[in-house]
């Protein structure tokens, strides 16, 4: 194929001889105006060609040799001459109507670039890096302010001059998290303004997750031997105490929850569905889980997004009644010390549980014994059992127990127990915690029939 004749015929086809070589111009090319579109096209070749050299060799360059001085002096007369033939050539052809006869189109391109390189001519103001890029600088932030497209302070933070040479930021930034630069300019009225800049960083509030009082702690499985479920949990989320102002908690978001079974398991995740919040608000987060098999659970519960952080936990049982009960005493040596400790569980017909656990470690300064008063729930997964239920320590009510009991068959030397004991506030009590130990005697069953 020959690319010439073929580009014979396309310009055969398309172009006409008075397309190609008009005999006849609209009257606004044979005006001296026209030569401003000639001019301007100059002037950007200048610009391009002299803005690459400066580019390269930097302001250092531009600044302190006499060959970059000539260089920095074209490209800024460059760009003096571009604008200002740039604008005759936008308002001629404007007040010519130069957009008739279908060139409406060109003329929008036309406008458009001239908003380009009006941007494009600022950012180059700015890079001078000498007292008159600082004074632009200064100028084109108030005039950004003042239509309302600069916000040189986040959201909500206000600058308050002092009149002694100090100024103040004061407020609560109503932004997502993160680094925000800000530049400070500094005028006397006599010398050219100094500027500075800092980074103000926006940190994410506190936020407080408490469980709903309509979420289960202990949940039966649908069928014996089946898995439980759909299970929905819930939790409010609100502002944290120690806040100053309130924020707009709805932006707390997304809150997820996270699953982790005690035992052999995998680990379920959920977005949660929001509703409510708002300033000085309460926001309601929810997850539902289907098929969840027999264990028990830390709830995790975790706010991610820019504006809030903040976590709650708590324990989810799924039990099966129908794998019997558990049973078992003996001694383990717990840091050294001694303890006792006895239990037995089971679910009657009706659904409830039954049964009791003691613990007894007997320490030189005296027992500490941890009783309980009310079970909560009895999962059983595979040799491996986890008794829920409410105790008191040494007499003081209203602490949790979790107790792991690992049967491994007789005799029972090789079984395992294993505590955890939170306070009255939740928290755990660490010295009456511990990952299942070996008994030192004893024998643990799981499950009894």
């Amino acid at each position: 194929m020959n690319l010439t004749r073929e580009a014979q015929h396309i310009a055969r086809d398309n172009i006409s001889l008075e397309d190609a070589l008009p005999t006849r111009m609209p009257v606004y090319v044979n005006s001296i105006a026209y030569l401003f579109g000639a001019a301007t096209l100059s002037a950007l070749a200048v610009l391009i060609l002299s803005g690459l050299v400066i580019s390269v060799f930097g302001p250092e360059w531009y600044h302190r040799s006499n060959v970059g001085h000539f260089f920095n002096s074209l490209h800024f007369w460059g760009v003096q001459v571009f604008f200002g033939v740039l604008v005759l050539h936008v308002a001629s052809k404007f007040f010519m109507v130069a957009w008739r006869d279908g060139r409406w189109k060109t003329w929008m391109v036309g406008v458009a670039a001239f908003g380009v390189a009006t941007f494009t001519a600022l950012t180059g103001f700015l890079s001078q890096t000498n007292w008159d890029s600082q004074w632009i600088a200064v100028q084109a932030k108030d005039a950004m302010n003042a239509v309302g497209i600069g916000a040189f302070l986040p959201s909500a933070l206000t600058f308050a001059d002092n009149g002694d040479g100090t100024g103040t930021v004061t407020g609560t930034a109503q932004v997502a998290a993160g680094s925000y630069p800000v530049t400070f300019s500094v005028d006397d009225g006599h010398n050219p303004p100094v500027t500075a800049g800092l980074n103000i960083i926006a940190t994410r509030e506190d936020a407080m997750v408490t469980h709903s009082l309509s979420s289960p702690t202990a949940v039966k499985v649908n069928a014996p031997g089946g898995t439980a479920g759909p299970i929905t949990l819930s939790v409010n989320i609100a502002e944290a105490t120690d806040e100053p102002t309130d924020g707009n908690i709805s932006n707390a978001v997304p809150v997820a929850y996270t699953l982790t079974p005690m035992g052999p398991g995998s680990s379920y995740t959920c977005a949660a569905t929001t509703s409510g919040g708002g300033v000085g608000g309460t926001l309601a987060a929810s997850c539902s889980f289907a098929s969840v098999p027999v264990n028990v659970y830390d709830v995790h519960v975790t706010i991610g997004g820019n504006f809030y952080q903040g976590s709650g936990d708590t324990v989810l049982a799924v039990y099966d009644p129908s794998l019997g009960f558990v049973t078992g005493g003996g001694v383990v040596m717990h840091d050294g010390v001694r303890a006792n400790f006895g239990f037995n569980a089971k679910y009657v017909k009706s659904g409830q549980i039954k049964g009791s656990l003691l613990y007894i470690e007997h320490r030189p300064s005296g027992d500490v014994i941890l009783k309980s008063n009310a079970m909560g729930s009895l999962s059983i997964v595979g040799n491996t059992a986890y008794i829920l239920g409410k105790a008191t320590l040494n007499g003081v009510g209203n602490y949790k127990f979790r107790a792991t009991v690992v049967d491994f068959g007789e005799p029972g030397t090789a079984d395992r127990f294993g505590l955890q004991v939170n306070n009255p506030s939740n928290v755990i009590v660490s010295d009456l915690t511990f990952s299942p130990i070996t008994l030192a005697g004893g024998n643990i069953q799981v499950p009894h029939r």
